[in-house]
């Protein structure tokens, strides 16, 4: 709704578009993540994203409710680790 709010029918078709593919990379980023205990805690995290998209606008769940400082804190705790893909 925030889409069709601020821009119209147009943000709206745009917007849910960004969404989809936005949901499709990151689904093929964590798939391909090696199962460690750092990726899981990942995953468990961008679920909770997910969840908070449905009660919050894009922007809010991106910083106000931790996307980005999840992903800054994944990346610190790989500083010990290796990220490995699986193939």
């Amino acid at each position: 709704m925030d889409f069709y709010g601020a821009f119209g029918y147009y943000g709206l078709f745009f917007g849910t578009l960004f969404l989809g593919g936005f949901f499709a990379l990151l689904d093929s980023f964590l798939e391909k993540l090696e199962r460690n205990v750092v990726n899981i805690v990942f995953i468990i995290f961008c679920f909770v994203f997910a969840y908070y998209l449905s009660q919050a606008s894009l922007p809010r769940s991106f910083l106000g409710y931790g996307f980005f400082f999840f992903i800054i804190m994944w990346v610190f705790l790989q500083k010990n680790f290796k990220i490995k893909f699986r193939l």
